[in-house]
């Protein structure tokens, strides 16, 4: 029965990242490029911001009306709201009371036992590029400050990312567009210091980006618990799910593909990037 179980979830996992991915292709049609995980200025003026500047809607805000969810659309200020990280010395954020109140099962997938109503939680990340955690942005993979907190600026939507399908050079079926996590960070790990689906950056003590992730580590890899513990400083270096074997993730295509924890490191980080030449599907 459970193997049932979890067959019927990681279907519906399956389905929820083709209707994202639908979805961002919709706002492509609709914008002529795809969203970037988060837009921040005018200090924002790429993907390794420091800190400062606005925080401007992520990209889960941005395509909610592609998602038949213009009313829930409506209630942000996506023009001028802060979608700043919830803490306790940043809860004056515009739009903090909206994202801690509203849960969106669109972004939950059923085998994670926090997607649930006590939280706000994502399951489902930009891959914002891939390559080695080296702190070496010519990799397209970044620190922010010291050694984590990391970015990237070479997959699909990063950080004010304006992205087409044409600038993945790579191919749309040979690059993630987004990827199953497991570590954002929930209030019940760290409850001045978490996230939402709905939430885009954190400037005080270092960048954090809590909405998208780097293709850096091998999928599962990170075993930090987001429930019980912080998870902050290692959730943007990895993708990770509940189902045995692998991660699901959604193509530039709109395929979704289950790619096992054993994949190639090299390959798997490839598959981040747009435009590096290389990564094929195994």
């Amino acid at each position: 029965m459970q193997k049932i179980r979890e067959a019927a979830n990681r279907m519906s996992c399956s389905n929820k990242m083709k209707q994202l991915a639908l979805g961002l292709h919709n706002y492509h049609d609709s914008n002529s490029l795809f969203p970037a995980a988060a837009t921040i200025g005018p200090a924002g003026s790429g993907a390794f911001v420091t800190g400062g500047g606005t925080r401007g809607a992520p990209w889960s805000v941005l395509i909610l009306p592609y998602l038949e969810q213009t009313a829930l659309y409506s209630q942000f200020n996506v023009l001028t709201g802060d979608f700043g990280g919830l803490f306790s010395y940043d809860n004056g954020a515009s739009q903090a009371a909206i994202q801690k109140s509203t849960r969106l099962t669109a972004f939950e997938c059923p085998s994670d036992p926090n997607s649930t109503a006590a939280n706000q939680n994502s399951n489902y990340f930009p891959c914002m590029g891939g390559g080695a955690p080296n702190g070496a942005c010519t990799t397209g993979v970044c620190t922010g400050t010291g050694s984590y907190r990391y970015a990237a600026d070479n997959g699909i939507m990063y950080v004010n990312s304006k992205n087409t399908f044409a600038s993945i050079t790579d191919g749309s079926s040979n690059t993630f567009l987004l990827g199953e996590s497991r570590y954002m960070q929930l209030a019940s790990g760290s409850g001045t210091y978490y996230a939402t689906w709905a939430t885009a950056f954190y400037t005080a003590g270092g960048p954090y980006y809590p909405n998208g992730a780097a293709a850096a580590n091998a999928p599962n890899s990170n075993t930090c618990r987001p429930a019980t513990t912080g998870c902050w400083d290692s959730s943007n270096l990895s993708f990770g799910g509940y189902h045995t074997g692998g991660v699901n993730f959604a193509m530039g295509d709109g395929s979704v593909r289950f790619i096992q924890n054993t994949i190639d490191l090299t390959a798997f980080r490839q598959l981040g990037a747009i435009n590096d030449g290389a990564g094929t599907l195994p």
